[in-house]
């Protein structure tokens, strides 16, 4: 783990600070992470999840060839070992991944709205609506409350960088605008008091 993380047992209001390593985690206990924090949960057959900053899931069962985690918000990375027989779900408020030996990313944003990355393997993903879809490496799969959206490719690298330059950007713009509009304001201001 980095940064700050809690969490909270099964049937508790409490959450409490997690100071020492490892720490177990059992059926109903939920875990959170702080604004710049991230956790990793190890399962005993080698599978592994990896909670983003500013997240938060419960695991709803760890058992044998089961396992079955609540993704409530935030982003998580899976890496699943491919075994005979095991099953691996993630359940977010607008779908359902099932997994066998695979790689994927799962992020619920406002609203519910549910991103899966596909990286290596099949991801079957499921909506409310008991509408399935069969994801294949490197896909993106949007699912929100009206529904299961199509696969579409992953972007590149390059291509999430360049998205989040523009985004910069047009903050910085907006900022600036305002700064003129602030300035042009007191300027006005001091020469009414003048």
């Amino acid at each position: 783990m980095r940064g700050i993380v809690q969490m909270k047992a099964a049937g508790s209001q409490d959450w409490t600070l997690v100071k020492t390593l490892p720490a177990n985690v059992a059926n109903g206990d939920s875990v959170r992470t702080g604004l710049k924090a991230q956790a990793t949960l190890i399962f005993d057959d080698g599978s592994k999840v990896e909670l983003g900053p500013n997240a938060s899931f419960t695991l709803e069962e760890a058992s044998g060839n089961r396992a079955s985690l609540q993704l409530g918000f935030g982003a998580l990375k899976a890496f699943v070992a491919k075994l005979q027989g095991r099953k691996f779900q993630v359940r977010t408020p607008t779908a359902v991944c099932s997994v066998r030996g695979t790689e994927f990313r799962v992020e619920v944003m406002t609203g519910g709205r549910t991103v899966v990355d596909l990286y290596r393997g099949l991801l079957g993903v499921e909506d409310q609506q008991w509408r399935q879809v069969l994801m294949h490496p490197n896909e993106r799969l949007q699912i929100d409350l009206g529904g299961i959206g199509s696969p579409s490719a992953v972007p590149s690298q390059g291509e999430i960088q360049q998205s989040q330059f523009h985004t910069v950007m047009r903050r910085e713009m907006s900022l600036d605008m305002s700064k003129e509009e602030v300035q042009a304001a007191a300027a006005r201001e001091i020469k009414l008091a003048e």
